[in-house]
């Protein structure tokens, strides 16, 4: 078999593992119902094939006579390979992680929505380590995968490939997928709407807000309003039920950071003078935005030497 015969094959091989992984999570996922073990291997067969599909298109755009230049992981091994100009010309016996896949994908101008890529791989980690199973969202794990797989296949293989993603899953696999991604919106919609009933100090709050919470118990994004005013809120998962009395600290994960960092993650906002919070830059009760660049601290302390001269 030739060089190039060879290149094919890896590349028919990854592709196939790909849709296969992908149909294997959803099958998974179907059995979750009657048997929470399935969960571990859903995600870990959907996350697999995503992979996949991201190796096959950085070999389809790496040059010809070095195929596997963008997936071979870089370690001791192929130390000499490196050295002598050889490196991505051969299979590889450790192709790259999640980390250096995002920046080989990158360097390439290939857009992925990394933060996304990074929640589910930690969530995915902490099904298998951390977590009881039952007490992880795996709909919101399917969808959001979904959503990776989706973006990516209509930008940057649809064309290489010509066919619909609906083509390359199979009919039932794409159609069942589509029914628990609207399931899902619809729950998260519900979560969404509940937030009317908060007075934020300005829209930009309840963006950032909303972006970033997430139940401490279940990693779940379907976080619902409960009672209370902006400053004294009661929220609770829709998911799992430890989180049913949640506050804003405890979504947004700063009572988490406190105890990790074993200190007050609280600063004093230049604006509005309250000694709050931060998320993005952004004060929690005022909505001013720091300038990452510009050190207030020092400021202030400079200030206050001026005024205490005069």
């Amino acid at each position: 078999m030739s060089n190039q015969e060879n290149i094919e094959t890896v590349k028919e091989n990854l592709l196939e593992n790909a849709k296969i992984s992908i149909q294997l999570g959803m099958e998974d996922y179907k059995l979750t119902k009657n048997d929470n073990k399935r969960k571990i291997s859903a995600i870990r067969n959907i996350f697999s094939g995503l992979l996949l599909l991201y190796k096959y298109k950085l070999i389809l755009i790496s040059p010809k006579d070095k195929p596997y230049i963008y997936i071979t992981a870089i370690n001791s091994k192929v130390t000499k390979e490196i050295y002598d100009g050889t490196f991505g010309e051969k299979t590889p016996t450790n192709t790259v992680d999640v980390h250096n896949i995002k920046k080989n994908l990158k360097n390439l101008g290939i857009r992925i929505d990394g933060n996304l890529l990074n929640f589910i791989n930690k969530v995915r980690n902490s099904i298998e380590h951390f977590y009881h199973t039952q007490d992880i969202d795996i709909l919101e794990l399917i969808v959001k995968s979904f959503l990776l797989i989706e973006g990516f296949y209509e930008d940057y293989l649809k064309n290489n490939l010509e066919m619909s993603l609906k083509d390359f899953l199979g009919n039932e696999i794409y159609q069942l997928i589509l029914e628990n991604k609207d399931i899902y919106d619809k729950k998260l919609s519900e979560c969404h709407q509940s937030f009317t009933n908060i007075e934020f100090p300005d829209d930009i709050l309840k963006d950032i807000f909303i972006k970033n919470i997430e139940c401490p118990y279940c990693l779940s994004h379907l976080i619902k309003y409960q009672s209370g005013d902006y400053e004294n809120l009661s929220l609770h998962c829709t998911y799992c039920l430890n989180g049913q009395c949640l506050d804003k600290y405890d979504v947004l994960g700063l009572t988490h950071h406190t105890i990790k960092d074993g200190g007050d993650f609280r600063k004093e906002c230049p604006e509005c003078g309250e000694y709050t919070i931060f998320l993005d830059n952004i004060c929690l009760e005022c909505a001013f935005e720091k300038d990452p660049d510009k050190d207030y601290e020092r400021e202030n302390y400079l200030n206050y030497l001026l005024e205490k001269d005069d």
